[in-house]
């Protein structure tokens, strides 16, 4: 786990900055070694920040970009939004203005698609068994992504290039071949566990299994 000091304080009884350096600060992600992303997903296993009063809209996103456990993640955020939050969507209770805004939208944003070290991720936190739909998320990159996931299965990428640079993605579909589209017109068929595409300024990609 990561703490503090070897020996003394391991973290701050009431704040998460033991897990601040994999977000907001994004220095482990699903590209680090291993060794690293093990011991910050231990780290959130014994921390478990879900309701902290100074940093669950710190926590929930860190979980989300080192890939822990996603039906955990899932469940509580429906458990935040059923004790913090109002019917209508306002929350029920007072405390550190707008930052606390940023908790679910980030989490859920994180659990759908991220990126680390340039490589994006479709679903790296989202329960597989949960469907879902999402357009116009932004990336790294200057990337907007679309997608959607019934049934288990990704359906489709779509990518908004609008600054035309490289795209490399983690497959969802590694055992199968992927077709690629630009701006509607058919373009190649990939293969592998990712792939690399160089893109133009505002160009569209639209990304399908091959079958």
């Amino acid at each position: 786990m990561f703490r503090y000091t070897e020996a003394g304080t391991d973290w701050w009884e009431d704040n998460t900055l033991g897990i601040q350096h994999i977000y907001p600060a994004l220095g482990i992600g699903l590209e680090s070694a291993p060794k690293l992303i093990e011991v910050a997903r231990n780290t959130i296993d014994v921390m478990q920040r879900w309701d902290d009063h100074n940093g669950d809209n710190s926590f929930f996103p860190a979980a989300a970009y080192v890939g822990y456990k996603p039906e955990v993640i899932y469940e509580k955020l429906h458990e935040y939004i059923a004790h913090h939050y109002r019917p209508n969507g306002l929350r029920a209770r007072q405390g550190h203005g707008t930052e606390k805004l940023s908790t679910i939208p980030n989490t859920v944003n994180m659990m759908l698609c991220s990126a680390h070290e340039g490589v994006m991720r479709l679903y790296p936190a989202w329960p597989m068994d949960q469907d879902a739909r999402f357009g116009n998320l932004r990336q790294f990159g200057a990337f907007l992504v679309a997608s959607e996931l019934k049934g288990g299965v990704v359906q489709y990428v779509s990518v908004l290039s609008e600054k035309g640079r490289d795209l490399t993605l983690v497959s969802p579909w590694p055992d199968q071949n992927v077709t690629l589209t630009r701006d509607g017109k058919p373009a190649k068929t990939l293969s592998g566990e990712r792939f690399t595409i160089e893109t133009t300024p505002e160009e569209k990609l639209m990304l399908r299994p091959a079958t």
